[in-house]
């Protein structure tokens, strides 16, 4: 699930941090710049900052943003090639658990489960 060559590596780590970055960050800047109890505390540190209302509604935006393009990213991966090496549920002598979703919506479906050879 974390990749099997450099380049699955690579990106899994890059989608570990535009998590970070377009998910995470977005959130924590609309949070601080909304909660009542953080007025005054807009910004972390040892400095008082002034909470940015029109910040809030951009980090809706920016969620909003962020979670249209995993949905997008995610439509593309085919979860059949998730190594499943040690994983015995996911198993079954030479063959792995192969599933296929499809979007529907904002959503996903299962449309195939089957077990199939994997090459592990």
């Amino acid at each position: 699930m974390l990749g099997s060559t450099p380049k699955e590596k690579a990106l899994v780590a890059m989608w570990e941090r535009r998590a970070e970055l377009e998910g995470f960050a977005a959130v924590m800047e609309g949070v601080r710049n909304a909660a009542e109890r953080l007025k005054g505390r807009a910004i972390a540190g040892p400095h008082d900052y002034d909470q940015i209302p029109a910040l809030a509604e951009r980090s809706r935006l920016r969620v909003k943003d962020f979670y249209a393009d995993l949905d997008s990213r995610l439509a593309e991966v085919n979860l059949e090639y998730l190594r499943c090496d040690g994983l015995g549920e996911y198993r079954r002598g030479n063959q792995c658990l192969d599933v296929d979703f499809v979007a529907v919506g904002s959503h996903f479906r299962l449309i195939r489960k089957q077990y199939a050879d994997c090459g592990f």
